[in-house]
């Protein structure tokens, strides 16, 4: 409906989804990838969201250490929150990785950090 242009104001015109995927910084395609891959697996019931959420006593008792980072990748079920959530998410961290001036490790140093920081307070918090 908008043309080759895109959208107004979009400034530039409007590729393929093949060329916007490829067009991410790799952390973001990668982020954006698992978490497209876990909500479709699950959408079709071949992953359980129980096996992916942040459970510590599963953790702690039963070693499922992925739940340390499944619980940043499955954004709910298809729909209207799914997409916003993937939206934003892609935004800022597309935002932020090119930011860090193209050094991918230093972009995931820091997302690991802030993610630890949010499992710690959640842990603090689950035990008061």
């Amino acid at each position: 409906p908008f043309g080759a242009r895109g959208p107004p104001g979009a400034g530039g015109q409007a590729g393929s989804p093949a060329e916007f995927y490829w067009g991410l910084p790799v952390i973001t395609r990668w982020w954006f990838t698992v978490c497209i891959s876990s909500t479709l697996l699950a959408a079709v019931g071949m992953l359980s969201p129980a096996t992916l959420y942040l459970d510590w006593s599963a953790i702690l008792y039963k070693f499922q250490i992925w739940r340390l980072l499944t619980n940043f990748c499955f954004l709910g079920k298809f729909g209207w929150p799914f997409i916003m959530n993937l939206i934003f998410m892609v935004q800022y961290s597309k935002t932020l990785e090119q930011d860090f001036k193209g050094v991918a490790a230093d972009f995931l140093w820091m997302l690991l950090l802030g993610a630890s920081l949010l499992m710690f307070v959640n842990h603090v918090q689950a035990w008061r």
